[in-house]
């Protein structure tokens, strides 16, 4: 016999995990880590053109005893090193660039890395003021359904015109078409935000709102030089 079945609450994201997700599932910074990873394989082949290279060769010949007079075995084995001691700042040039781009793959997966930061932040926001323009919308709406009964008991007793509830009325329809609006959007700001952290677009997902914010003390020129870095 199967116990109680209780439903499953989703576990609050908080920005942190947030960014931790849409890291390790972004797919934009696993080609970055890809090119990153491949520029730096290609300076350790460019550069290991100063390393000696070694050939062995081995030479065995064996004459039949059944068609000669005189049969005999030879062996020959032999062993080189070669290196490179001057090309004419190929190597040198090639191992230069191979660095170069190395540092710049370094450089756009770093961009990438603050850019996935930087998205992850922006659409974790947009849900959290999505979900409190859906709120506000639903309390629109219940206000002006009270507001609405009001007005067509005092229209029924008399004490108010029949353009005040008309009015009323047009007032509450638009508010419910506000509520269905605020709905899409928050149900399209999480759809996009649980995509970006790599999750399914229609997993249902809780957010840990931020209650306060720390203000930047620096000044604008810090903050230029600091974006510059």
């Amino acid at each position: 016999m199967l116990g109680p079945v209780y439903a499953s609450q989703p576990a609050q994201l908080t920005i942190a995990d947030s960014v931790r997700l849409a890291i390790t599932h972004s797919p934009a910074l696993k080609a970055a880590k890809a090119e990153t990873e491949k520029a730096s394989w290609l300076v350790k082949e460019n550069h290991s053109a100063y390393l000696p290279t070694l050939s062995v060769n081995h030479l065995q010949a064996y004459n039949d005893p059944d068609t000669i007079t005189y049969p005999s075995n030879y062996r020959s084995s032999s062993l080189e090193a070669k290196t490179i001691l001057y090309s004419g700042g190929l190597t040198e040039g090639l191992v230069g660039q191979a660095k170069e781009l190395y540092t710049g793959a370094q450089h756009s997966f770093a961009y990438t890395k603050q850019q996935v930061i930087t998205n992850t932040y922006l659409a974790y926001y947009n849900v959290l003021q999505a979900e409190k323009n859906v709120a506000l919308a639903d309390e629109a709406v219940q206000r002006l359904t009270q507001h609405l009964s009001i007005v067509q008991a005092q229209y029924s007793e008399g004490t108010v015109i029949k353009s005040d509830v008309l009015r009323t009325e047009v007032e509450l329809a638009q508010a419910k078409q506000n509520h269905s609006k605020a709905k899409n959007t928050s149900r399209l700001a999480s759809s996009q935000f649980a995509t970006l952290l790599g999750l399914p677009a229609d997993q249902d997902i809780a957010l840990a709102d931020v209650s306060e914010t720390v203000a930047y003390n620096g000044s604008i020129a810090q903050a230029i030089q600091t974006a510059l870095t």
